[in-house]
């Protein structure tokens, strides 16, 4: 696999879309059209967790200009957040054989 995409529907307000792509080089990018909102992190900068019962997509995007860094919750479905979940543990192994490989 290179790359995987999901598609869900956030459980915000607006029900906004967001695409989400976990490469096997290590990165994810989420799209949220709607908002025009783009965010790209590396892989060990995602997860998911629980806020006030709510699952959530924490991504921790790194600035470029000035190495700080921007924290964005994403609210998830349940089901959505299981997928997810397997999905970001599957492409964490699969880079992790990938960079073994390559030593």
């Amino acid at each position: 696999m290179i790359s995987t995409c999901k598609e869900c529907v956030l459980e915000d307000k607006h029900h906004h879309h967001a695409r989400i792509q976990l490469t096997r080089c290590g990165t994810v990018a989420i799209d949220i059209p709607e908002t025009q909102e783009h965010i790209e992190t590396d892989l060990d900068c995602v997860e998911i967790r629980s806020q006030s019962g709510q699952p959530c997509l924490i991504c921790t995007e790194k600035k470029k200009s000035n190495h700080a860094k921007d924290q964005k919750a994403l609210p998830l479905q349940q089901q959505d957040a299981r997928e997810l979940d397997k999905l970001i543990k599957d492409v964490s192994e699969e880079y992790e054989t990938l960079m073994n490989d390559l030593m």
